[in-house]
Protein backbone atom coordinates (compact mmCIF):
# COMPACT_ATOMS: atom_id res chain seq x y z
CA UNK A 1 0.00 0.00 0.00
CA UNK A 2 2.79 2.67 1.04
CA UNK A 3 4.84 1.64 -2.07
CA UNK A 4 1.89 2.51 -4.34
CA UNK A 5 1.80 5.84 -2.37
CA UNK A 6 4.94 6.72 -2.44
CA UNK A 7 5.29 5.97 -6.37
CA UNK A 8 2.92 7.92 -6.87
CA UNK A 9 3.93 10.96 -4.72
CA UNK A 10 7.24 10.86 -6.88
CA UNK A 11 5.45 10.70 -10.16
CA UNK A 12 3.43 13.66 -9.17
CA UNK A 13 6.67 15.53 -8.17
CA UNK A 14 8.58 14.62 -11.22
CA UNK A 15 5.51 16.04 -12.65
CA UNK A 16 5.53 19.12 -10.81
CA UNK A 17 9.38 19.39 -11.16
CA UNK A 18 9.96 19.51 -7.55
CA UNK A 19 11.71 17.38 -5.05
CA UNK A 20 10.34 15.26 -2.26
CA UNK A 21 11.91 13.83 0.82
CA UNK A 22 11.55 10.40 1.01
CA UNK A 23 15.34 9.83 1.61
CA UNK A 24 16.04 13.09 3.63
CA UNK A 25 19.94 12.69 3.53
CA UNK A 26 20.30 12.03 -0.46
CA UNK A 27 22.93 13.92 -2.27
CA UNK A 28 22.21 11.59 -5.85
CA UNK A 29 22.03 14.17 -8.09
CA UNK A 30 24.63 16.56 -6.75
CA UNK A 31 27.96 13.42 -6.63
CA UNK A 32 26.44 13.07 -10.00
CA UNK A 33 29.82 13.13 -12.28
CA UNK A 34 28.03 15.61 -14.73
CA UNK A 35 26.99 18.08 -12.01
CA UNK A 36 30.52 18.00 -9.71
CA UNK A 37 32.25 20.98 -11.45
CA UNK A 38 29.03 22.85 -10.97
CA UNK A 39 29.50 22.33 -6.80
CA UNK A 40 32.26 24.99 -5.80
CA UNK A 41 32.34 22.87 -2.56
CA UNK A 42 31.97 19.32 -2.26
CA UNK A 43 31.05 19.53 1.13
CA UNK A 44 28.51 22.00 0.75
CA UNK A 45 25.99 20.30 -1.64
CA UNK A 46 22.14 20.57 -1.35
CA UNK A 47 19.74 17.42 -0.28
CA UNK A 48 18.30 15.62 -3.21
CA UNK A 49 14.70 16.49 -1.27
CA UNK A 50 15.18 20.40 -1.12
CA UNK A 51 17.53 21.69 -4.11
CA UNK A 52 16.39 23.82 -6.99
CA UNK A 53 15.55 22.17 -9.85
CA UNK A 54 16.09 24.46 -12.86
CA UNK A 55 14.33 23.82 -16.47
CA UNK A 56 15.88 21.24 -18.30
CA UNK A 57 17.50 21.92 -21.88
CA UNK A 58 16.82 19.27 -24.12
CA UNK A 59 19.66 16.91 -25.17
CA UNK A 60 21.84 18.46 -22.21
CA UNK A 61 21.79 15.85 -19.24
CA UNK A 62 21.68 16.85 -15.87
CA UNK A 63 20.95 20.28 -17.21
CA UNK A 64 18.27 20.35 -14.54
CA UNK A 65 20.52 21.10 -11.41
CA UNK A 66 22.46 23.81 -9.83
CA UNK A 67 23.66 24.13 -6.20
CA UNK A 68 21.04 25.81 -4.85
CA UNK A 69 18.97 24.80 -1.80
CA UNK A 70 15.19 26.45 -1.06
CA UNK A 71 15.52 28.40 2.24
CA UNK A 72 12.13 29.40 4.04
CA UNK A 73 13.27 32.55 4.87
CA UNK A 74 10.15 33.84 6.68
CA UNK A 75 10.96 32.03 9.92
CA UNK A 76 14.58 33.56 10.21
CA UNK A 77 15.59 36.62 11.91
CA UNK A 78 16.91 39.20 9.53
CA UNK A 79 19.30 39.87 11.39
CA UNK A 80 20.89 36.24 10.87
CA UNK A 81 20.55 36.19 7.35
CA UNK A 82 23.76 36.54 5.52
CA UNK A 83 25.11 36.01 1.93
CA UNK A 84 27.74 33.33 1.04
CA UNK A 85 31.03 35.45 -1.20
CA UNK A 86 31.15 34.36 -4.45
CA UNK A 87 34.17 32.42 -5.95
CA UNK A 88 36.73 35.58 -5.46
CA UNK A 89 35.79 36.27 -2.66
CA UNK A 90 33.02 39.24 -2.87
CA UNK A 91 30.02 39.36 -2.38
CA UNK A 92 26.69 40.27 -4.30
CA UNK A 93 28.88 40.17 -7.87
Amino acid sequence: MFGRLIAEIKEESLRMKTAIKVETHSCRHASKTANKEKNQNMKCIPYDYNRVVLDSIEGVPDSDYINASHVDVKSLDPKRLHSHPGANGEYGK
